[in-house]
């Protein structure tokens, strides 16, 4: 013999108990803990630049090793010179120096330097080009 349902399915609910409150199968019980989420590491001081050693050089000079000494440098720090990234060396937590492509600067005045550390950078330090 057919059988015939003219209701619609509801779903199936069963209630359990833990610690007094009651929960069906189509919720989730709230664990008896708060997740903290991960909070990021405050960010380190930034690099400070104090000088650079020269701090000068005449257009059309070669390219020269400048001395940058300071505060917050890593073994990671670069030193961006004019927009560029140059290759650095690390000497301490006070001085890296770097290859200074003076040969592509043109035009007398002043040239930032910045001291890229992973996150954070330094205040811009001016180099200055001299007119020949």
């Amino acid at each position: 013999m057919p059988i015939s349902v003219n209701e619609p399915a509801t779903p199936a609910t069963t209630e359990t108990s833990t610690s007094g409150s009651p929960h069906s199968l189509n919720e989730p019980a709230t664990p008896p803990f708060s997740a903290q989420p991960d909070t990021p590491p405050e960010p380190a001081e930034p690099p400070v630049i104090t000088a650079l050693t020269p701090a000068s050089a005449i257009i059309g000079a070669a390219d020269a090793v400048v001395t940058v000494t300071g505060t917050g440098f890593t073994a990671t720090s670069i030193v961006n010179f004019d927009g560029v990234d140059a290759d650095t060396d690390y000497a301490s937590a006070t001085e890296i120096s770097f290859l200074a492509p003076l040969s592509s600067i043109s035009t007398a005045g002043g040239v930032d330097v910045i001291v890229h550390n992973t996150g954070i950078d330094s205040t811009p330090f001016v180099f200055t080009m001299d007119a020949a």
